[in-house]
């Protein structure tokens, strides 16, 4: 990383531009915490509503920066393929979980972002730490929002 060009200055941007587009996109389709989710058992360690938009923005932008730090080193590798997989799913998450109310998919789907992140950040590890780093924030609540995903899937 230490021979950052202007032009990768500027892939960072879109990169850090384009998650944050498709996260908001995403969620306006997936309508995160709507009278469905509200009427949900749910477990007494979930935070309000208004932290998880200030979570994920943060959470978005380091997940940007780690695909543009892994990209920039190897385009073509099997990691920037795990890295956009993860995302994906991610995304897919949202709207199985709240556009159609399918907990326990959800939950599957949830489990299988955790997996390709915990896969991302294994191998990224060995090749720029700073982008494996950049993920373990994300990882970790990827990690506490399927907990409560489980949860609300045997409460409800």
């Amino acid at each position: 990383m230490s021979n950052i060009k202007p032009v990768d200055v500027v892939l960072l941007v879109i990169a850090v531009l384009g998650v944050l587009v498709v996260s908001a996109i995403v969620s306006l389709f997936g309508n995160p915490g709507g009278e469905w989710y509200e009427g949900l058992v749910k477990p007494a360690f979930t935070p309000p509503n208004w932290v998880f938009p200030i979570v994920w923005f943060v959470l978005y932008i380091l997940v940007a920066y780690a695909g543009w730090a892994t990209f920039l080193r190897e385009p073509d590798g099997q990691e920037i393929w795990i890295w956009a997989g993860q995302l994906i799913l991610n995304w897919i998450w949202i709207i199985i979980f709240f556009s159609f109310h399918a907990i326990w998919l959800g939950f599957i789907v949830i489990l299988l972002v955790a997996l390709l992140t915990l896969w991302f950040i294994a191998r990224e590890w060995k090749k720029d730490w700073y982008a494996a780093l950049a993920m373990i924030p994300y990882m970790l609540w990827v990690t506490f929002a399927g907990i409560i995903n489980l949860f609300i899937g045997l409460s409800n």
